[in-house]
């Protein structure tokens, strides 16, 4: 619990940034996340037109269509999205760490690395980083 209060501590002032690197043209240029009636596309061929990406990744998309319909133009908000799924991602490796080392002390080194290492702090800075987070997430839990 420490872990994940210093995580928040650490990455909260991100939250009053605004879009950086990527995002400008992820989020805010891509008109397939500023109209939830785009919904349709991330599963057609208007998918690269309207997204302005060069890969295919619907679940990141439809996370940034979310955030959007919810805090329309609202960085912060997109910012703490990332938080939570750091957070998300920092428990579920503490969870599975506790089931292969069978202590929950030691369990803590993992996800202590990737808590607040500079080279790790991207997908939580950068909104268009997302879906490595999601990505990280969804591979922790299929190691279950």
């Amino acid at each position: 619990m420490a872990l994940l209060l210093i995580t928040v501590l650490v990455y909260l002032p991100v939250t009053k940034h605004a879009f950086v690197f990527d995002d400008q043209a992820v989020i805010k240029d891509a008109e397939i996340v500023q109209n939830w009636r785009n919904y349709p596309h991330l599963f057609s061929r208007q998918y690269f037109p309207l997204s302005r990406e060069l890969s295919y990744r619907p679940v990141a998309t439809l996370s940034h269509m979310l955030d959007q319909a919810l805090f329309p133009n609202r960085p912060g908000a997109f910012h703490l999205t990332n938080l939570l799924l750091h957070l998300a991602v920092l428990a579920a490796v503490w969870w599975l760490s506790v089931r292969l080392f069978g202590n929950r002390i030691t369990a803590l080194l993992p996800p202590l690395m990737l808590a607040w290492h500079p080279a790790l702090s991207e997908p939580v800075n950068a909104v268009s980083f997302r879906e490595d987070l999601l990505a990280a997430l969804a591979g922790v839990f299929a190691l279950r």
